[in-house]
């Protein structure tokens, strides 16, 4: 899903450096995509923790329904 918004920003700001020529889009949008990657990179280092100190992960916790 994150690739998909990051691909989407930057096609949304090509279009719109484009047209308006406000070439200030590039940077704001790039600030986005860099908080998506790292949002997601925590998500991915936070289960490679639980899992390197044998914990049993959030989805697979009794008690918890799908």
């Amino acid at each position: 899903m994150c690739d998909l918004l990051s691909s989407v920003g930057i096609i949304l700001s090509a279009v719109l450096i484009y047209f308006t020529g406000y070439h200030n889009l590039d940077p704001l949008i790039s600030m986005i995509i860099g908080g998506i990657i790292f949002i997601g990179g925590t998500k991915i280092i936070r289960e490679s923790y639980l899992v390197l100190m044998e914990s049993v992960l959030y989805k697979f916790r009794p008690g918890r329904h799908p």
